[in-house]
C-alpha cells in the first residue's frame, strides 16, 4: 500500500506540479515512563528522601542531552526535602561515581554532561577541560617514556664503537637524529666509521651526503608536537651514547697500542728482527725503540767490538731517527 507521502508525489508528477516535501518533525523523546517510576520508589521506600535518591540514580542512567532538562525539572519539582536544596541533591547524584583516575574521570565527566541539566553543564565544563588537560599531559608523558625506551633499544642494537673516533660526537649524533626524524634509523648501518643507508640498488649512502637535501631540511625543521618530542629526546639520548662509545673506542685503541708497542720492544730486544724490518715495529712504539733494537743486536752478537757496536748504532740512528728515538 502506498503511503500518503508517495501518493502526493505521484499526483504532483502526473499533474506537472513541483514536488514539495514537508520536512519531518523530529519526535521529542517521551520521558513519561521514567518520571512515573518515581511513584514506584515512593511506594517501595518509607523514607521519601531515600525513594527520591534511588529514583534519581535510575533517572540519571536514562537521561540524554535531549531529555535531561525535562527529567531533572521533574526531579526538582518533586524533591521531598527543602526545595532550596533540590539542585544540590541533583548535583550530588550526578557527580556520584566519578572516578579519581584522570582517564576514567574524563569519560565519567563526558557521560555526566550528557545526562546533566543545562544549569549543571556549565559547572562541569571547566572541570572537564582541566581533566582533559591532565589526561593529555599523562598521555604525553607515557608517549615520551615509551619513545625513549624504543630509541634506547635501537641505539643498543647498533655497534656504536665502529664510529670514526676522529669525527666529533655531535656530528655523528646529528646524522643519527636525522635518520630517526626520517624514521630510517632501523635501516641504518655503520660503514667505514659513518652511519649510512643502502639505496634500492644496494649502494652505500652516507647520511652526511644527504643532509643538504631540501626535503630532509624540511623534516628536520618540522614543528609538529611529534617532531619536537623526537628531536628533544633524541638529542638527550643520542649524543651521550655516542660520546660514551667514542671514549671507549679511544681507550681500547690506546690499550691496543700499548700492547702492540710492548710486543714490538720485546721483538727488537730479542735481536731476531733484521734491521731492514724495524720500521713497522718502531711505528708501534711510543718511546725509545731504537735503544731496544741496538740492545738486541748486542745480545745477539756478544763478541762484537765496541767500535763496531758504535758504528751500527750510528747507522741505525741515521736511518730510523725520524721514526723513533
Amino acid at each position: 500500500m502506498l503511503s500518503q507521502d508517495k501518493l502526493t508525489k505521484l499526483f504532483a508528477l502526473a499533474s506537472g506540479k513541483p514536488v514539495t516535501s514537508k520536512p519531518m518533525e523530529k519526535k521529542k523523546p517521551d520521558t513519561t515512563k521514567i518520571k512515573n517510576r518515581l511513584d514506584f520508589y515512593k511506594a517501595a521506600y518509607s523514607d521519601p528522601i531515600t525513594a527520591w535518591s534511588n529514583w534519581a540514580s535510575e533517572a540519571k542512567k536514562t537521561a540524554t542531552s535531549e531529555t535531561a532538562d525535562d527529567i531533572w525539572n521533574h526531579a526538582e519539582q518533586n524533591y521531598p526535602g527543602d526545595p532550596s536544596k533540590a539542585r544540590e541533591a541533583i548535583r550530588s547524584n550526578i557527580r556520584s561515581g566519578l572516578s579519581n583516575e584522570p582517564v576514567a574521570r574524563e569519560v565519567d565527566l563526558r557521560n555526566a554532561m550528557q545526562s546533566a541539566p543545562s544549569w549543571m553543564q556549565g559547572e562541569l565544563a571547566p572541570e572537564m577541560a582541566i581533566t582533559s588537560n591532565k589526561v593529555s599531559t599523562q598521555n604525553s608523558a607515557k608517549a615520551q617514556t615509551m619513545y625513549t625506551m624504543a630509541l634506547d633499544k635501537k641505539l643498543r642494537s647498533m655497534n656504536l664503537g665502529e664510529l670514526d673516533i676522529d669525527v666529533p660526537a655531535e656530528i655523528h649524533a646529528q646524522e643519527f637524529i636525522t635518520l630517526e626524524m626520517l624514521n630510517k634509523l632501523d635501516e641504518a648501518q655503520i660503514i667505514n666509521g659513518r652511519v649510512c643507508l643502502l639505496n634500492e640498488q644496494g649502494q652505500i649512502q652516507p647520511v652526511y651526503s644527504m643532509m643538504d637535501r631540501p626535503e630532509i631540511q624540511n623534516i628536520l625543521s618540522g614543528d609538529s608536537p611529534e617532531s619536537i618530542m623526537i628531536s628533544s629526546i633524541a638529542n638527550k639520548l643520542v649524543i651521550p651514547a655516542i660520546q660514551t662509545a667514542l671514549t671507549q673506542s679511544k681507550e681500547v685503541g690506546s690499550l691496543d697500542n700499548r700492547a702492540a708497542g710492548g710486543a714490538a720492544i720485546k721483538m727488537l730486544k730479542s735481536g731476531d728482527v733484521p734491521v731492514d724490518d724495524w720500521g713497522s715495529l718502531l711505528g708501534m712504539i711510543n718511546g725509545d725503540g731504537l735503544s731496544a733494537g741496538i740492545e738486541g743486536i748486542s745480545a745477539r752478537n756478544p763478541h762484537m767490538s765496541e767500535e763496531d757496536e758504535l758504528m751500527h748504532g750510528m747507522d741505525i740512528y741515521t736511518r730510523y731517527g725520524g721514526v723513533n728515538g
